[in-house]
């Protein structure tokens, strides 16, 4: 793990560590619904071959999302888990002087 030592604003990295997890869960649901979504078109009013290449190419780009949403929160893990040992380096350096 990086130094906790390095880091100089405690909430504002913990307010970038929690929306880049909420960006990544929103994007991966949002993908989801439009994939839902052109499955459904796909099979109910509209099929061809260059349907059905852009379907496989976007059910990809949507496992990709999922791996990302999930790189997201584990990173936001990471800066958690860097700002508690800040702050409580922080407390114990205060305690000390």
């Amino acid at each position: 793990m990086a130094q906790a030592t390095s880091i100089k604003n405690v909430a504002a990295l913990r307010d970038f560590g929690q929306k880049l997890k909420l960006l990544g869960e929103s994007m991966y649901q949002r993908m989801l619904e439009s994939q839902r979504r052109m499955q459904q078109e796909h099979a109910n009013n509209w099929r061809d071959d260059q349907t059905d290449r852009f379907q496989a190419e976007f059910d990809e780009t949507v496992k990709k999302i999922k791996k990302l949403s999930e790189e997201f929160a584990a990173y936001n893990q990471y800066v958690v888990k860097a700002c508690d040992i800040q702050e409580k380096y922080g407390s114990v350096r205060t305690e000390r002087m």
